[in-house]
Formats: C-alpha cells, sequence, structure tokens
C-alpha cells in the first residue's frame, strides 16, 4: 500500500538527544518533523497545524503523555498516536492503548530504535488508511440499503381480478405506464399472455394453490409489451360469490429494480469480505515478521497465508523461490495459471513470488485471479 512521499510528524519530547536522533532519522527519509519540548507546547501546535502522526513521550516537562493524548483526543479524531516509554512501563503502556493509542515504543538510541519507530509509523498509517477503505466500503451498504428501502417505499402496483380459469376481467390502468399494454389489450385473456418463456407451469400452480387456499406472494416474470422481462411480485386473494370462489384478485407489483439493487449489495457485500481476507492477510504477515527474524520462517508463513486471502483458496497454491530457498503452500500445484511478483533484495539476486490456480477456471470467471494488488503489497 502506498503511503505519502512527506509524512508529517509531531514530536513530543524534552530530551534533546532523542529529539536529534528521532528528526535525523525520519527526515532522512523525506518526512518532516515538527518538535516540542513540552505537552502543552505540543497540544497548540497539533490545534494550529495538520500532523499524519504524532510521537509522545511518557516523561515530559509539566505533564505525562497520558494527559497530553487525553487533551489532544478530546478535540475530536487524531492521527495515528505512538507512545514512547522508558523500560519497565507495562502498566504506563496499558493506560494508553486503552485511550486508543495506536501502538508504543520503547525507547533508546540505537540504530535499531530508529528503525523500529518508522517500521511501527508506517503500520500505524496503513493500519488507518485500511480502516477508512473499510468505513467507505460500509458506508457504500448503508447506501444500498437505503436505495433498498426507498425502492420498496415508491414501488407503484398493478391491481388485477381473475375468474376461476384464470382468464383477467380487469386490469388498473397503471400497467400502461409500467409495460406499455392497454387494460383493454389483456382483459378477456389468460394471465399466461403476460409471462415470460418458461413461467407458465410454475404460475400456474402458483394459482391453483390460491383458488384452494394459499396466501403467500409469488414471484415471477412477464415480459411488457416490447418484450422486456421484468420481475413482479404477485399478491392475490380468492373472489366469493355466494359462498363459492369464483375467482381472485391482487396486485402485481414491479421489483425488477429492487432485484437489481439486490444483486448489487450482494456484490457489495462479497468485495467487502474480499477486502476484509486481504488485510487479515498482510495484517498477520505483518505481524508475524515483526516477531520472526529467520527467513525460512517467515517465507513459509507468506505462502501459507496466501491461499485462504485468495478468492478461490481451495484452488490456490503459493510459492516463494529466493536463491537456492524455496517455500511452498500444502497442497501444491504448479499449473499454467499463475501471476508472480518479484522479491528486491538489494545486493542480491531477485527472488520471485508465485501464486498457482489448480484445476480450470469455470467459464463464468474472468481469469481465475484478481488479487494482483495484494500480491504487490504482500
Amino acid at each position: 500500500m502506498n503511503l505519502p512521499k512527506n509524512i508529517s510528524v509531531l514530536l513530543i519530547d524534552d530530551d534533546p538527544g532523542i529529539t536529534r536522533l528521532i528528526s535525523k532519522k525520519l527526515g532522512s527519509r523525506g518526512w518532516s518533523v515538527d518538535t516540542s519540548p513540552t505537552g502543552e507546547e505540543g497540544i497548540l501546535k497539533y490545534l494550529d497545524d495538520s500532523y499524519d502522526v504524532i510521537l509522545v513521550d511518557y516523561d515530559i516537562q509539566g505533564c505525562n503523555g497520558i494527559q497530553v493524548i487525553r487533551n489532544i483526543q478530546e478535540h475530536g479524531d487524531t492521527p495515528p498516536i505512538i507512545l514512547m516509554t522508558g523500560t519497565g512501563s507495562e502498566s504506563i503502556v496499558v493506560e494508553a492503548l486503552k485511550l486508543g493509542i495506536d501502538d508504543y515504543i520503547v525507547k533508546d538510541l540505537s540504530d535499531a530504535f530508529t528503525e523500529l519507530m518508522i517500521s511501527i509509523i508506517e503500520k500505524a498509517l496503513v493500519c488507518r488508511i485500511e480502516i477508512r477503505e473499510k468505513e467507505e466500503f460500509e458506508q457504500q451498504l448503508i447506501q444500498s440499503k437505503e436505495k433498498y428501502r426507498n425502492l420498496i417505499e415508491n414501488l407503484n402496483e398493478i391491481i388485477f381480478n381473475l375468474d376461476r380459469d384464470g382468464v383477467l376481467t380487469y386490469i388498473s390502468p397503471v400497467v400502461t405506464r409500467l409495460y406499455r399494454y392497454h387494460p383493454e389489450e389483456l382483459i378477456g385473456k389468460h394471465f399466461s399472455t403476460l409471462l415470460s418463456e418458461g413461467e407458465y407451469p410454475e404460475t400456474q400452480k402458483d394459482f391453483i394453490n390460491i383458488v384452494e387456499g394459499a396466501t403467500e406472494p409469488s414471484e415471477l416474470r412477464i415480459l411488457d409489451k416490447e418484450g422486456n422481462i421484468r420481475d413482479v411480485q404477485a399478491s392475490s386473494r380468492r373472489i366469493y360469490q355466494d359462498g363459492e370462489v369464483v375467482g381472485l384478485t391482487g396486485t402485481l407489483r414491479d421489483i425488477t429494480e429492487l432485484k437489481q439493487a439486490h444483486r448489487e449489495l450482494g456484490l457489495i457485500s462479497l468485495e467487502l469480505g474480499e477486502r476484509v481476507k486481504e488485510l487479515r492477510c498482510l495484517y498477520t504477515i505483518s505481524n508475524f515478521v515483526e516477531k520472526n527474524e529467520n527467513l525460512g520462517d517467515i517465507y513459509q508463513k507468506v505462502v501459507d497465508s496466501i491461499p485462504p486471502s485468495w478468492r478461490y483458496p481451495e484452488n490456490t497454491c503459493a510459492r516463494i523461490t529466493v536463491g537456492d530457498m524455496r517455500k511452498t503452500s500444502t497442497p501444491f500445484q504448479e499449473t499454467r495459471w499463475s501471476q508472480s511478483e518479484e522479491i528486491v533484495i538489494p545486493g542480491k539476486e531477485p527472488g520471485v513470488i508465485e501464486v498457482f490456480f489448480m484445476g480450470e477456471p469455470s467459464e463464468k470467471d474472468v481469469g481465475p485471479f484478481s488479487e494482483e494488488e495484494l500480491l504487490k503489497a504482500i
């Protein structure tokens, strides 16, 4: 995932050595660092400017980092906040995490400290981007549901009457606006006149069931005068005369747009599900890399994490090749359906990560893969 090139950092710390060390390291990456030796000044700078991330030392002049974080949070949503502490500060870290900070780091003056600091900052920024994208997906779902609800509330209905044989004895004029038929073109004809091909057997069975007392609405497909297929929901009840059932009266409600909206909602839900799988994959790999130094174990974790995160996990396998080292997922089968990305290692021969599709893609699939960006991110 691409991060902004010029990341702005607010560093609140009263230790000149730490401040110089962090500013120099982050500045070497093209990031801008604004420093403050006191919590009060840091809060004022935060309110006067815009930052991508905030670094707060716990032990600073005038107050502690927890108080600074609380004051910043009182002003609404914040960028990622990372707390810097000394060793033996577990209780402080727990308190800060309860406040909702994004991460923490134990301070020292080593190169490892600044490298870890960069990794933590980038991870926090990526996490925020992923959360924002997830929220955008959820907003699309809400909008789709609102569209779904509005369709339900504003659909027009056609009223009809059928005799005992299924012949139309009345149909309301709304049929002209919706389906281009004039009522007189349909009255006196069997209801099957309106049905699309293949609908008659099931609809005839529903008709008989309603005559015999069934009350459940049914869905069917009819043809408008121009031959276009429309989805409708039919609700009917029996008409009585002298105690005898002489026909049916009911309504036809057009649900074509409703069905389309439902399909779109399903596609958005599917896409959101796939996105969640991708985020889970990246998060799993990121956490494993932070806790492990053995490259063989890391490569194996990566290939094991790929199949469950692809659209067809049961037909997906992966392989990493770096020099003489090769790691594969289980089961593994090299096929002609594959995608790959080069692994660039400074000073060494490049490696490659490959994903294969086992088996024949179905005709409905537009190729077996759609995760090129995820593979690049991995």
